[in-house]
């Protein structure tokens, strides 16, 4: 399931990965990684919510194959509180709820092309954060 929304100017998706609810993939998972592949070509933030088990970790992993198959550069951070340099290429954040409001903040107002996965309470930290509302 994907959702488009409006982030401070920003155009973002959230992409949830759809499990059965036992981590286990359900049969729609290789829909979730094309249309989280879609949402980062087409914008510079995307967030995937989802419980614990649900996929979130492989997503940002299968998708960091993705996008360097195309030649671009990325970057896939699992502890946010190691600190983190994208440098051009796109960042693949882990965990992303564990992340201070400043640095939200950060990252949606002028950081790089970013892809956040966190579980449910990162779309109440990003609202927090001042990132606008994601839906």
């Amino acid at each position: 399931m994907s959702m488009s929304t409006e982030i401070d100017g920003v155009r973002a998706r959230v992409t949830r990965p759809p499990t059965s609810g036992t981590g286990v993939p359900h049969p729609s998972w290789e829909a979730a990684l094309v249309d989280a592949a879609q949402a980062v070509s087409e914008t510079r933030l995307t967030a995937i919510i989802g419980a614990p088990g649900s996929g979130k970790s492989l997503l940002l992993t299968r998708l960091q194959a993705w996008i360097e198959g195309y030649g671009a550069e990325s970057t896939l951070v699992r502890d946010p509180s190691a600190g983190w340099d994208a440098g051009d290429g796109v960042l693949l954040m882990d965990e992303a709820a564990r992340l201070s409001p400043e640095q939200l903040r950060t990252l949606c107002a002028d950081g790089p092309r970013c892809v956040m996965a966190g579980l449910p309470e990162l779309e109440a930290a990003l609202d927090r954060a001042g990132c606008g509302a994601v839906v």
